[in-house]
């Protein structure tokens, strides 16, 4: 029986560090969060689109720390026209970004 080394394969195989690949999952596991209120009286609970991670909003003025990426597309989510003659006359948006200070 022929020994692997007369098959022809010169390659040499990489050696890959265990550090290098600690410092990409560090990276991964670190995402920035923004502050979220929610601006509706209802209790929501939302799955982040890009994350996937569960949030739970109790009512009106509920602030949670959101995935960046879920909060730029929770922002633009907006409900129906409601109390008909209040002066609304566009759709409201369920979510504002909480200003620290």
């Amino acid at each position: 029986m022929a020994s692997r080394d007369t098959y022809g394969s010169k390659s040499e195989r990489v050696k890959v560090s265990d550090k290098s690949v600690k410092k990409e999952s560090k990276k991964s596991s670190k995402s920035e969060t923004v502050r979220l209120v929610l601006q509706r009286d209802l209790r929501l609970k939302y799955t982040g689109p890009v994350s996937k991670k569960s949030y739970v909003f109790s009512g009106a003025g509920a602030v949670l720390d959101v995935d960046k990426e879920d909060a730029d597309i929770m922002i633009q989510k907006r409900g129906g026209i409601c109390c008909e003659g209040s002066g609304v006359a566009e759709p409201q948006p369920y979510f504002a970004i909480l200003e620290e200070g």
